[in-house]
């Protein structure tokens, strides 16, 4: 008589075998067990973006995966939902004062199909209320205005998170994976040049654009257009800095 294999399994949600076997046929779960490394708290000031400030850290601090989680407030927010039939995302933007309840995501290394890092994606969903205590919230988008104060806190994990470029361009998004080794980091933060500063993978900000107004430089060159915020590009145009794409 063959032994029931399911005879001393004990599931305190599914008591009933029956349940305990339909869940046991789920296919394999894409998960793993990992330590935070380090955490990097940040405080963010007027005007401030936030995700390009948190790519710009994780570049320089070469953090290839990370829990990021911040409070505050804003008074322009970007916002989107991810529409399944286009693959895009429908974007909408709240102005006015806001008190920023709660955003929560992760800092993941994009790879090539040969596991080169190629970039990193800061992928955070924020939630929100306007003065009157009415709620919204959605994906948050680059382009947010921190007002007055906000805390960041980046939280590095030992695995390293990771997405597919691949999968990206076929289906718009890429489920996270763990534990991949890297065959190349290409994404380090460079400056290098006389005369010309090359921001070949770093975000420029409002005050990046102070900086290198200040500098004396007449032109940079960045690897492509969303390297750059809407206000430090502005400031530069205003300014005679030409802004070259390579």
């Amino acid at each position: 008589m063959a032994e029931d294999k399911n005879k001393n399994i004990y599931c305190p949600v599914y008591k009933d075998l029956g349940l305990y076997n339909e869940m046991s046929s789920i296919p394999r779960i894409e998960k793993t067990e990992t330590k935070i490394s380090r955490m990097i708290m940040v405080s963010l000031y007027s005007g401030d973006d936030l995700i390009p400030l948190v790519k710009r850290i994780c570049l320089e601090e070469s953090i290839r995966g990370a829990f990021v989680s911040a409070i505050g407030a804003a008074d322009r927010i970007p916002i989107a939902a991810f529409n399944l039939e286009t693959g895009k995302y429908d974007e909408i933007v709240k102005t006015g004062y806001h008190e920023i309840t709660s955003i929560e995501g992760n800092v993941s290394t994009v790879l090539d199909d040969n596991n080169n890092a190629i970039d990193l994606m800061i992928h955070l969903h924020i939630s929100f209320a306007d003065t009157k205590g009415n709620a919204f919230g959605g994906h948050l988008l680059p382009g947010l205005s921190s007002a007055a104060v906000g805390e960041v806190y980046i939280k590095e994990v030992e695995c390293g998170m990771f997405r597919y470029q691949s999968e990206i361009d076929k289906k718009g998004y890429s489920t996270i994976k763990f534990n991949i080794p890297i065959n190349k980091d290409l994404i380090p933060v460079c400056k290098d040049g006389a005369g010309t500063e090359n921001y070949k993978n770093e975000i420029i900000t409002k005050s990046d654009a102070e900086k290198i107004l200040h500098s004396g430089l007449k032109d940079i060159t960045v690897s492509k257009i969303a390297n750059i915020t809407s206000e430090a590009y502005e400031y530069l145009i205003e300014n005679n800095i030409e802004i070259r794409i390579d």
